[in-house]
This record gives structure tokens, C-alpha cells and sequence, in this order.
């Protein structure tokens, strides 16, 4: 725990919460996306349909029309 907190600096928190701004307003009133709701990079997303699509570097946990993603990015 302490080798990721300590990698934790204000430049990678200000990084997430662009991020996190981004996603939310690309996905409120997308169509088929009731709400999105959590913290961070780790975000819900209520759905009018059974989620069941995988993309590249998306980790995705559904459960009926509420679907968590987590985003992965590859490190060089």
C-alpha cells in the first residue's frame, strides 16, 4: 500500500479528475445512459439496457442495468 500511496502526487490527482469530469460529461444524456454516478475513474453507469459490451483497456462489472467500469491504461 505504501508503494502506490506514495506515487500518489497532486499532478496525478488533478490528471483523475479531469479524467473523471470528461467521462461524466461525455456520458450524462448519452442515449441509453440513465446516470452516472461514483468517484474518480471509479464510476457506475446506469443503463436503459442490459450492459454487456467489452472494449480494449475497460474492465467492466455489470449487474443487471447498472454496469462499473475501470479504466486501464498500459504503462511504457
Amino acid at each position: 500500500a505504501y508503494a502506490v500511496m506514495s506515487r500518489i502526487d497532486d499532478a496525478l490527482l488533478q490528471s483523475v479528475r479531469e479524467k473523471s469530469d470528461y467521462v461524466r460529461k461525455t456520458l450524462t444524456g448519452a442515449k441509453g445512459v440513465k446516470g452516472v454516478d461514483g468517484l474518480g475513474l471509479m464510476l457506475g453507469i446506469k443503463t436503459t439496457k442490459d450492459a454487456k459490451t467489452c472494449e480494449n483497456n475497460i474492465l467492466q462489472i455489470q449487474n443487471s442495468h447498472h454496469m462499473r467500469i475501470m479504466f486501464h491504461q498500459n504503462q511504457k
